[in-house]
């Protein structure tokens, strides 16, 4: 099955290759130094990654993670050093005597810096892998223990036998990495004989077109900006995603991995359609075909309880830094983004806009993230395909949404964070309403007692979300106040004091950070019980 996406990428890189190429036109070649070979690069580069993922993929089912670091960091590294070097050696290789303007953004390599690293991340990788495995292949053991063998024969004139014994110690057959016929025995006794089994076949499509659909509500964006905005916008929107989208690469992504196998692991037994492994607790059939309610033991109960009081106190944690990026990071994008890349991205540009629009973005990013990793812990097979269905619904709105601001109110790069915005809100909404009816499955079965029994309805739509207290993820009023007084200070002091000269640039600073330590004293003082309850997440990660 490892084999399958290299055809299938394949025929899909020749695809996207003829498709940009055909739409070149002079004005871009122009303007854009090696835009054709960039393209070409960057085919020929998803193909030589495509070659890898066999071994990708063995190594994840090994366990290899050591291995897996070892590659992709090294060439991550090698392609962002790389990167940087090619962009600074273009910057000064522009044509000598060319009215080049102070502040500019010519560069004479330019896109295709971007695509040479890429080409060489790509060989390193495949490279990466294939000597990580020659080196815990089966045949580089049995040449170093004959090699082994004869330098002991050599030496004391005698032959180790045991030096070439085929134990197995984890090594995988380099041949083995090779597509072959597979043959099993069925039930009924007869050899089957096959390429791919049709079950795996089977889920491998249905997961596949899942991740078809979540890559096209990730990737969307870049695609409608594509579509309906200048290559300025796309620019600037391509500049504040990567700058923007640093602390959910660092931080969320980790959390959310973490989050997804801690509830897989709390909730599993419990887990819709399950059964109960008390005896005492399975359900019993009833004449009209109905089951009757199913009685949880104290452990699941207690890790039920204790799965809704991590969800609610990590979702606390995003709005908490949310309010953080909100208050302090809007007013300061045009003082980082000059202090970082120069006059030309903060003055001649909308980066500062569009990153101070991101800042609202960063709440929403890890608030779905977080809530749609416990509904894939929790939810059964058939509830993951209604929410395929559901995908498909908010990716529509997000499409249409898009165009709107985009194409028809002509608000570029802001127009596609906005309606990222409203995709994510309406994936929140639904991932906490089915996480409502998830934990409002269970309730006390009399005052006094703490067995749950499973509940089949809920009540109105509305009704279903007070299952859940999600009031809780709110801060406490007195750290909303300082947060949101916060936000005006540093509002103030960027449109009154400014932020272009380099004392301008230190009030609005001092400002800020005199702010941060108030409101973070403010959340010390209020929030004392949540800030365990993180430490307690923390050390549990830990362990």
């Amino acid at each position: 099955m490892v084999y399958a996406p290299i055809p299938v990428g394949a025929l899909m890189t020749c695809f996207a290759v003829g498709y940009y190429l055909s739409q070149i036109d002079d004005a871009s070649l122009g303007r854009f130094p090696g835009y054709r070979l960039s393209i070409y690069l960057y085919g020929i580069s998803a193909l030589v990654e495509l070659l890898a993922e066999p071994m990708f993929m063995v190594a994840q089912y090994k366990l290899w993670f050591k291995t897996r670091v070892s590659v992709e960091g090294t060439a991550v590294i090698v392609r962002c050093v790389l990167t940087c070097a090619l962009t600074v050696y273009g910057s000064r290789a522009v044509v000598t005597g060319s009215s080049v303007s102070e502040g500019s953004n010519n560069n004479t390599m330019g896109v295709l810096a971007f695509a040479i690293a890429q080409f060489v991340y790509g060989l390193l990788t495949l490279g990466g892998f294939l000597l990580a495995f020659w080196s815990k292949s089966t045949e580089r053991r049995d040449l170093d223990r004959k090699r082994m063998a004869a330098a002991i024969k050599k030496r004391d004139g005698i032959t180790t036998e045991d030096l070439s014994s085929s134990d197995d110690d984890g090594t995988v057959s380099m041949s083995a990495l090779l597509p072959r016929r597979l043959t099993k025995v069925g039930k009924d006794g007869k050899v089957e004989s096959f390429y791919f089994d049709k079950e795996l076949l089977k889920l491998s499509r249905t997961l596949t077109s899942q991740s078809l659909l979540k890559h096209i509500l990730t990737e969307g964006d870049k695609m409608m900006m594509a579509k309906f905005t200048m290559a300025d916008a796309q620019g600037v929107y391509a500049f504040v995603l990567n700058y923007g989208s640093l602390i959910a690469r660092i931080l969320f992504q980790p959390m959310e991995e973490t989050s997804r196998t801690l509830f897989s692991r709390l909730l599993s037994d419990i887990a819709p359609g399950s059964t109960v492994g008390n005896k005492d607790a399975k359900g019993e059939m009833t004449d009209n075909g109905t089951i009757t309610p199913k009685t949880l033991t104290e452990t699941q109960l207690g890790n039920l309880v204790l799965s809704r009081n991590l969800l609610l106190t990590i979702m606390k944690f995003h709005v908490l830094l949310g309010l953080v990026f909100i208050a302090f990071g809007t007013h300061y994008t045009a003082t980082l983004i000059d202090l970082v890349v120069g006059s030309y991205w903060s003055t001649l540009t909308k980066a500062p806009q569009v990153l101070s629009l991101y800042c609202y973005y960063v709440p929403i990013m890890g608030l779905n993230g977080i809530t749609e990793a416990v509904v894939q812990a929790v939810a059964s097979e058939k509830e993951l395909g209604v929410l395929s269905y559901w995908m498909i619904g908010f990716s529509a709105v997000f499409c249409s949404t898009g165009a709107f601001l985009m194409g028809t109110l002509g608000l570029g790069a802001e127009g596609i964070v906005l309606a990222n915005c409203v995709n994510l809100i309406m994936r929140i909404v639904w991932s906490m309403w089915f996480l409502s009816g998830y934990y409002g499955r269970y309730i006390p079965i009399s005052a006094g007692t703490s067995s749950l029994v499973v509940k089949e309805s809920y009540g109105g739509i509305l009704a279903r979300f007070a299952y859940v207290p999600w009031q809780n993820i709110l801060p406490r009023p007195a750290v909303l106040v300082v947060f949101g007084a916060a936000y005006v200070l540093t509002a103030m002091t960027e449109q009154w004091i400014g932020w272009q000269g380099l004392i301008n640039k230190a009030v609005h600073l001092g400002i800020g950070v005199v702010a941060f330590v108030v409101a973070m004293g403010v959340v010390f003082l209020s929030e004392k019980q949540f800030l365990r309850d993180i430490q307690g997440i923390v050390r549990q990660r830990r362990r």
